[in-house]
């Protein structure tokens, strides 16, 4: 990762609109651009996606189309751009768009990690004076939880009250989505991670922490702290063992939310154990733009949020050692979120 001096970006279409970026998060895709496993992109390409920032230049025909943003106004952007006239657009499952693009990972939209943006108007919700840049941009991680929750729930007919829950992984994703299971209902929800500092953050939010490592038999330790099978559960890591640990500690034709995408290629799957304990992977992949806003309105309520003590700001000169530190450096006591700030 380098920090250069660019061209700013341009208003190429009627309803874009200029941000300049205010926060922008490291999120664990961003990984993959870092280490160049994207075969779609080109160095040099800015990365970056979990985005806020302030209005700083409209296209001609926004004011009239979008009356909410103007020059100054505050927002959080959804990085997942759509067609908005197929089918799936059209019922509200726009991140499944043929036609979508994702900001910071197309080789044609640059991303967040810069001091301006481009970005179409329809993508821009506008936020508060009261939700400060640092929890807005974590808008986009929060939604992408917030779905998997919305799943969990629809796939148990419709409500979480009452039910008991598996999440594997404590990072943000992983505890925004422990956060909208008990705003849900959940009665009790284990979390794994091997990372007792993040195991401390999940009990403090009311979930069951379990530390994960050799010699622990994860579905049989979450049978015991649950009582029995779990209603619903969600692999928020993207390993073939956190799949199979949540579909195999979950009851039969109960749903497990799948995620986690750090395997982005070929996975292993026990298909035979699949089917004889009636295992129902359900893929979940970004969020919709109702997501998006109920995140927002939670994170300015105060019922989500990731604890201050597990964010780090810092400005992009830092960046290169914070890639390293994620990404590079498997060692346990990383930040949940580390936030860029371009102007530092």
């Amino acid at each position: 990762m380098q920090v250069q001096d660019g061209a700013e970006p341009e208003i190429t279409h009627p309803t874009d609109v200029i941000v300049r970026v205010k926060r922008v998060g490291i999120c664990g895709s961003d990984g993959g651009r870092w280490e160049w496993t994207n075969a779609l992109l080109k160095q040099p390409h800015i990365g970056g996606h979990e985005y806020s920032g302030i209005v700083e230049a409209i296209g001609p025909e926004v004011s009239a189309k979008f009356p909410h943003l103007k020059v100054g106004t505050r927002v959080a952007g959804m990085p997942i751009d759509h067609c908005s006239v197929c089918a799936l657009c059209r019922s509200g499952l726009s991140q499944h768009c043929a036609k979508r693009r994702v900001m910071g990972a197309h080789p044609t939209w640059p991303g967040a990690f810069a001091e301006l943006v481009a970005s179409d108007a329809k993508l821009l919700i506008p936020i508060p004076d009261e939700l400060s840049f640092d929890r807005a941009c974590t808008t986009e991680p929060a939604a992408c939880s917030t779905w998997v929750g919305d799943r969990c729930e629809f796939f148990c007919g419709g409500s979480l009250k009452g039910k008991s829950g598996l999440i594997a992984g404590g990072g943000p994703i992983g505890f925004f989505a422990l956060q909208d299971m008990i705003a849900r209902g959940a009665s009790k929800v284990v979390v794994t991670d091997a990372d007792p500092n993040r195991l401390k953050s999940v009990e403090k939010a009311g979930g069951i922490a379990l530390q994960v490592g050799p010699g622990v038999d994860v579905v049989a330790e979450v049978t015991k702290l649950l009582g029995g099978l779990a209603d619903f559960s969600a692999d928020c890591v993207g390993f073939t063992e956190t799949r199979d640990q949540c579909g195999f500690a979950t009851k039969p034709y109960h749903p497990s939310a799948w995620c986690g995408l750090h395997v982005d290629g070929p996975s292993p799957v026990a298909a035979g154990q699949y089917i004889r304990r009636g295992v129902v992977s359900v893929g979940v992949f970004a969020y919709t733009p109702a997501a998006y806003k109920l995140a927002g309105e939670r994170l300015l309520s105060g019922t989500i949020g990731l604890p201050d003590s597990d964010v780090v700001c810092c400005g992009f000169d830092d960046g290169q050692k914070w890639f390293t530190r994620l990404f590079a450096d498997k060692a346990p006591g990383k930040p949940a979120k580390v936030v860029l700030d371009p102007s530092l």
